[in-house]
């Protein structure tokens, strides 16, 4: 039996996915959930529910996601039948516009586009219309125009419906197998979305489970209560009882579950707002006690690709990665006579990606997709593919000869050339050797608060001590001061050493130097800054996804205590229990700031073993120094840039990488003093001698709760990302991504 399955698809191309799947001839097509709305058109009765729902939100143009339970009359208006489909699309947004003169659906799409090009960025939620429209090198109304339009007139203006999917796609998939299309709604979705889950061999697995080809198919829609913001959640005892009654199998061994969430601890860690555990501990005893055959999930998409197994029960989180429009993972199951399980991979590219006239993908090509090669973006892979290069072994057969046809040349085809190398082998590849100070190392770790305003944590361990990393943690952020004096005493009676951290930003050597200086401190004397990742980066390929660091701890054979934390989710759980803090918390951060820096030494001790590359011990720290000031870091490596020097031979001054000097030659920090923003109270920090407490991150705060918006002047740019500004009487730190220019 051949198994389809797929998950979490928000904005891939859902109608190449069901072509690719046919192309396999799947025995059944399987989704695991989420943004099941793309699947369809909604009903005229849905879309009323739509305008009800929405209605009162003001002059607005939003995505159209939520629909309440209930009957309401279809909303009156005029309705124009042919839309057109775009993928990269939702299906439905809601406007409701002010309109001068009289309201017709040509004075709508007239209104909507004026608000896209002025680019008001209160209709954030619509610019995706937009972007679509300069890629296909159109206007707005010409997509508009193929749209179906449903409005109803207000005092004013108009509010109504916008919807660009003009046919079911639940039915392609349906066609695309022998036996049919199942599935389950996600977290996000709504209960109405069930709507969309009917017609001929397609099955809500979740009401009813199925069986196909002598196995009994059926699913747990939604995810576990209190583990996430979706819309569609279940108890732990309703997933149970659900489970129980839906099991109609005659033997265990033939049972296969689709379910969205997947089991506690077991490929469930999730991100960003769903940090943790997304699992079901409910899902978890279900495969303990009835031993299913093959579960298949999706939620956590940070797993999206992996399989696990369960006693005699493989796992296989099906999800995709989130945005842009990019690749959907496929993946691709036979189940043999003996019920042994064999698993293929995919990446289906969008045509933007993978141009429409190329061959199909075939069998293990798509799983080597060239995205899947750190610093190939969807611009380059495009590149690529018109010289004929779509996988990374092709990257391997086309040499660097074939890469500068591609515009990659120089050193950095012989680097793509050895990562394609790297990842085709599982093996590391060597590039160059890796240079390291001579000097003994003190491996050196910080953590901060989301909005990079205080330090709450610094670790460090000394090259060949054989001891414990030394810890300073504050136990609130008006503790920093301290902990900082502490942690310079400690640097200087241990001697001269080069301070070792893995950052590729600098930002550890940056917010260290800056925090000392804003607490008036003594900061000389100290020895050098060396960062870890850069002399990794230009010396060896690895076959990892990215260069972060636990995936290169990974590699490296280091497995950390808590590996469902990172920067992030510490910097949220210290900022949730300042002044509260309970003794297990307070160990597991200490505990996780040990492991961040026991890995650098790990990767230092270890790269020959590993890799087969002897450390060279001939680094030196760089010629200059550069400012701490943002501004004035800015201007110093322009006046380099106009003395004739290059790009890369300032870099090699500073001790930086071209990169990092580009960014701050395109910088305009000095035109941000002074322009008027607002920005939101939930992810801003107070900083300042009256009160070093963040507003958003202190006692008792939640993120994405109690916000407010805040309007005030940027006093100064701290880096490409962080701003200082004034807003009444208090100073805030504030993320780019969290500010609205005015």
């Amino acid at each position: 039996m051949r198994i389809a399955a797929f998950s979490d698809c928000d904005t891939q191309d859902l109608q190449k996915i069901a072509g690719f799947m046919a192309g396999m001839k799947p025995d059944v097509i399987l989704y695991a959930g989420n943004h099941t709305g793309r699947f369809g058109p909604l009903d005229g009765a849905a879309r009323a529910l739509l305008l009800a729902c929405n209605r009162g939100k003001g002059i607005c143009i939003r995505r159209c996601t939520p629909v309440p339970d209930g009957k309401l009359e279809t909303a009156p208006g005029g309705k124009a039948g042919g839309a057109a489909t775009y993928p990269q699309l939702p299906d439905t947004y809601y406007f409701n516009l002010p309109i001068l003169g009289a309201v017709t659906k040509n004075s709508i799409i007239e209104k909507v586009s004026e608000v896209l090009r002025k680019g008001d960025t209160s209709q954030c939620e619509a610019s995706s219309i937009l972007r679509l429209a300069r890629h296909e090198g159109v206007p707005a109304e010409s997509l508009l125009r193929g749209a179906s339009v449903h409005f109803q007139m207000t005092p004013g203006g108009a509010e109504g419906t916008i919807s660009f999917r003009a046919q079911s796609l639940t039915r392609q998939f349906a066609a695309a197998a022998k036996y049919g299309f199942g599935a389950v709604l996600g977290g996000d979705d709504h209960p109405t979305y069930k709507r969309l889950l009917a017609g001929k061999r397609v099955f809500d697995l979740h009401d009813e489970p199925i069986r196909v080809g002598g196995f009994t198919i059926m699913g747990q829609e939604g995810e576990p209560c209190g583990r996430g913001p979706g819309r569609l959640a279940y108890g732990e005892d309703e997933v149970e009882d659900h489970l129980e009654s839906s099991l109609r199998a005659e033997g265990d061994s033939r049972i296969i579950l689709v379910s969205h969430m997947p089991p506690y601890n077991v490929l469930d860690q999730g991100g960003g707002v769903a940090a943790g555990h997304a699992g079901s501990s409910a899902v978890r005893r279900f495969i303990a006690e009835r031993r299913p055959l093959l579960v298949l999930c999706g939620r956590a998409r940070s797993h999206g690709g992996c399989q696990a197994r369960m006693g005699p029960t493989t796992v296989i989180n099906v999800a995709s990665n989130n945005g842009g429009g990019g690749p959907a993972r496929v993946c691709i199951l036979d189940i043999s006579k003996d019920l042994s399980i064999t698993t293929k991979w995919f990446h289906v590219l969008p045509d933007r990606i993978l141009d429409c006239s190329a061959p199909r993908l075939k069998e293990g090509e798509a799983v080597d997709s060239v995205l899947g090669m750190p610093g190939i973006g969807q611009g380059k892979a495009q590149e690529l593919e018109m010289n004929g290069i779509r996988t990374i072994r092709d990257v391997v057969a086309a040499g660097t000869g074939g890469l500068a046809r591609a515009g990659i040349d120089g050193a950095a085809a012989q680097r793509a050339l050895k990562q394609a190398e790297s990842l085709c082998g599982q093996r590391a590849v060597h590039i160059a050797p890796l240079l390291i100070p001579k000097r003994p190392l003190m491996f050196v770790d910080i953590e901060m608060d989301p909005v990079q305003s205080y330090i709450w944590l610094i670790s460090a361990l000394l090259e060949g001590g054989n001891g414990e990393p030394r810890l300073f943690f504050a136990e609130s952020p008006a503790d920093e001061k301290s902990i900082l004096a502490d942690f310079l005493s400690y640097c200087r009676e241990s001697g001269r050493y080069v301070f070792c951290y893995y950052s590729g930003s600098w930002v550890d050597e940056c917010m260290i130097k800056r925090q000392i200086a804003a607490h008036g401190l003594d900061g000389g004397g100290l020895g050098g800054w060396f960062d870890l990742y850069p002399a990794i980066k230009n010396s060896v390929a690895l076959p990892t996804k990215s260069l972060s660091l636990k995936s290169v701890a990974g590699h490296f054979g280091y497995e950390y205590k808590h590996k469902g934390m990172d920067g992030y989710r510490a910097a949220l759980k210290y900022a949730h229990t300042i002044g509260r803090r309970r003794e297990s918390t307070t160990k597991a951060l200490l505990e996780y700031g040990k492991d961040d820096v026991k890995i650098l030494e790990h990767m230092v001790s270890s790269i020959r073993k590993v890799t087969g590359i002897a450390p060279d011990r001939r680094w030196e720290p760089p010629e200059h120094t550069l400012p701490m000031s943002f501004e004035e870091e800015c201007t110093v490596l322009r006046s380099r840039i106009r003395q004739g020097l290059s790009v890369p031979e300032v870099a090699a001054m500073y001790g930086r990488d071209a990169g990092y000097v580009r960014t701050r030659l395109e910088a305009e920090a000095e035109a941000a003093r002074g322009k008027r923003v607002a920005f939101s109270s939930g992810h801003a920090a107070r900083v300042g001698a009256a009160a070093h407490m963040p507003q958003g991150f202190g006692p008792g705060a939640r993120p994405g709760r109690a916000h407010h918006t805040m309007h005030g002047e940027v006093l100064e740019q701290l880096s490409k990302n962080l701003f200082k500004i004034r807003a009444g009487g208090d100073t805030f730190q504030v993320g780019r991504r969290f500010l609205r220019w005015e």
